[in-house]
């Protein structure tokens, strides 16, 4: 919205000029969604350290794929601080966690075909 109004454009004209604000505006929305996700999860997440190294990962490789840096050199923190997590519950629901997850894995892949595209055009 600031380079658009800095431009004195509307945010869809900055938006249809240049379509990586659009795409790195997905993704910003997707951040939100997946740490509102792993905030509802985090029981099921801190309790054990197999499902936490798998977000973790997944995490990590989906930020990298965006071009997330900041993200994922907070991922690497957390994977290298993971020892200090103990299995202490088997996981009983754990597509509750997933699917979510998944989606959203599904929707960063997505991004980064966009971001692909367009940068080769």
């Amino acid at each position: 919205m600031l380079n658009a109004a800095r431009d004195g454009l509307s945010v869809m004209s900055m938006m249809r000029e240049r379509p990586t604000i659009a795409i790195l505006s997905i993704v910003a929305g997707l951040d939100v969604i997946s740490g509102y996700s792993m905030w509802m999860g985090q029981r099921e997440i801190l309790a054990n350290r197999r499902l936490y190294l798998i977000v973790l990962f997944g995490i990590l490789v989906t930020q990298l794929l965006v071009s997330n840096f900041l993200v994922v050199s907070a991922a690497a923190v957390g994977l290298l601080f993971s020892r200090q997590i103990e299995t202490t519950v088997k996981i009983t629901h754990r597509g509750a966690l997933v699917v979510p997850l998944g989606l959203l894995t599904i929707g960063y892949v997505f991004c980064t075909l966009m971001m692909l595209l367009v940068m080769t055009r």
